[in-house]
């Protein structure tokens, strides 16, 4: 029975429901949140930054959820966050690999007030008339768009201008 619970708690944090744990509110929260605490809190999520730099025109950096801490590649990650803030706007980038994760997160920006953009192209963009200053863009991930080599999955970009 100890061995079941084991091996269960083995299979649930090596999957990637595991890593699916960020929700859209919590990726609009972090877009206001300074660049100090935004590290702080994706550390307790499981996240692992990679690269980050920052100067007079702003801060980016990107994180990394990782099963183990075996594998230290981004490109085998099961999610990475880039965030960018400069003086104009802000931009939270979340690339995932599952397509459920993707849905979730779809309904989750319906359900918060957004809604599709009418005009169709590669991806789509949502609106929101609360948060006028906000868009948010979901799109398959290729080789165009994708993060640090991860080729695969589904993109949100988040956006906040300010004007």
């Amino acid at each position: 029975m100890r061995f079941s619970a084991l091996l269960l708690g083995f299979f649930l944090w090596h999957s990637t429901s595991f890593a699916q744990r960020v929700h859209m509110p919590d990726l609009f929260q972090c877009l206001s949140t300074s660049a100090d605490k935004f590290d702080a809190c994706m550390f307790r999520e499981g996240f692992v930054c990679y690269k980050s730099s920052g100067g007079l025109n702003g801060w980016t950096c990107l994180f990394a959820y990782q099963p183990t801490p075996y594998i230290q590649d981004p490109s085998q990650s099961l999610a990475l966050i880039q965030y960018d803030r400069n003086s104009r706007s802000d931009i939270l980038t979340y690339q995932v690999q599952s397509k459920e994760q993707y849905e979730t997160l779809r309904a989750e920006l319906i359900k918060l007030g957004y809604q599709i953009d009418p005009v169709t192209t590669d991806r789509q963009l949502f609106t929101s008339a609360k948060a006028a200053n906000t868009i948010v863009t979901c799109q398959p991930v290729w080789s165009g768009n994708g993060m640090s080599g991860n080729y695969t999955g589904y993109l949100f970009t988040l956006t906040h201008r300010r004007y």
